[in-house]
């Protein structure tokens, strides 16, 4: 699991385009110190002091929402494209906070040029000062059941090329060999639920 305290994309350059938000496994994006200044344009009553603008991100939130603080965006994606409709020519630093939780990624978040900081100021994705949001890539196998040799199988619904598999929050080691079309086994004493991230080497 990485941890970090934002990821910045600044106004000097352009930003890395296509990489993943967070691939296998699932990353933190540790809480930070407060920020001091005044509220941004889209927080509101409640949030801290931020020195610039401001949206929020909630695993309880709606796209629907306006991302304030008080009514979150439930995706990064949203906060992301509503920031590219007001970035082309920035008078301050835009923050976009991520609240506490676990964001579950189905793909990943593609940031590019586009996304980029004008005017010299920067965006960054952070999480809430004092709270810890983590990404996660994940997708749960189950259906578990004995192959041979003290080895379980489960079927994997993927095009994807298989990266870490964990088992109660521990990763666990795999076999190279496949079981049957579409089925892989693990080297682990009894069965159940694993988590297998999402991404490709």
């Amino acid at each position: 699991m990485a941890s970090a305290g934002m990821a910045t994309i600044g106004g000097a350059g352009p930003a890395g385009a296509g990489g993943p938000a967070a691939t296998a496994g699932a990353s933190s994006l540790g809480g930070s110190g407060g920020a001091s200044g005044a509220n941004g344009g889209g927080g509101s009553a409640g949030a801290l002091p931020v020195d610039g603008a401001a949206y929020y991100v909630s695993p309880t939130g709606s796209d629907t929402n306006p991302g304030t603080f008080s009514a979150p965006f439930l995706t990064i994606s949203k906060a992301r494209d509503v920031v590219r409709t007001v970035n082309s020519q920035m008078a301050e630093d835009i923050h976009v906070f991520l609240r506490a939780g676990t964001y579950r990624l189905t793909s990943a978040v593609v940031f590019g040029p586009l996304d980029s900081g004008t005017n010299g100021h920067r965006i960054s994705y952070e999480s809430y000062p004092g709270e810890t949001a983590t990404l996660n890539g994940a997708v749960k196998v189950t259906d578990w059941s004995p192959a041979t040799g003290g080895l379980y199988k489960a079927p994997l619904a993927r095009s994807t090329k298989l990266r870490n598999l964990y088992v109660n929050d521990q990763r666990a080691a795999m076999s190279s060999k496949v079981v049957g079309e579409g089925w892989v086994r693990d080297l682990f004493g009894e069965s159940g639920a694993g988590e297998l991230g999402l991404g490709e080497r």
